[in-house]
């Protein structure tokens, strides 16, 4: 869960797009109208953020491999079970030399509780990249923690899960390998 200040501030910024988009109907302007970008069949946002070493990393540089997004947070339980699981995904296709990145996004504001987590962790295999600011959260707007976004090598937003269970990560091997052919 979202903090209610972000909740809040993620409202404010539907009911703005929203306006803006009745706007410019009524207005009668054609062409391109922003939509929520964290949906299936949309671009994927770009992002350029750091990793623990402080290499920055964007989404744009990882156009032609499938790349699935993961938002987590060190408070949610289910993502304390679900990255482990992502790493072995991540280290499997790594093994297999398949263009598959896995992006794994903290939104924690303090750094320090996602290094805790980290530490006993062991996700090596994983790409941990941290955004305190929420910046690429306000763009993909995860309904919950965690959220994956399934990214083809075009760039685009194939699928979206929310949540975790046990074995979900058989599934999005199958959309993944699916992506592969």
């Amino acid at each position: 869960m979202l903090t209610s200040v972000r909740q809040g501030s993620m409202i404010r910024r539907r009911i703005v797009l929203s306006t803006l988009v009745a706007c410019a109907l009524a207005l009668g302007v054609s062409g391109a109208v922003a939509v929520a970008a964290g949906k299936a069949g949309n671009r994927a946002p770009d992002f350029a953020l750091k990793d623990a070493a402080g290499k920055e990393v964007k989404l744009s540089d990882l156009k032609g491999k499938v790349v699935l997004v993961d938002f987590w947070a060190s408070w949610c339980k289910p993502c304390k079970k679900e990255l482990p699981e992502l790493d072995k995904l991540a280290k499997a296709y790594k093994a297999a030399g398949a263009d598959v990145v896995i992006v794994a996004i903290n939104i924690d504001t303090k750094r320090e509780n996602a290094d805790k987590f980290l530490k006993t962790a062991n996700v090596g295999s994983l790409t941990v990249l941290f955004d305190a600011s929420s910046t690429s959260a306000e763009q993909y707007e995860p309904p919950t923690m965690p959220t994956s976004y399934l990214v083809d090598k075009k760039g685009i937003v194939k699928a979206v899960h929310e949540g975790y269970n046990a074995g979900d990560e058989k599934k999005l091997k199958a959309e993944i390998d699916a992506l592969l052919k």
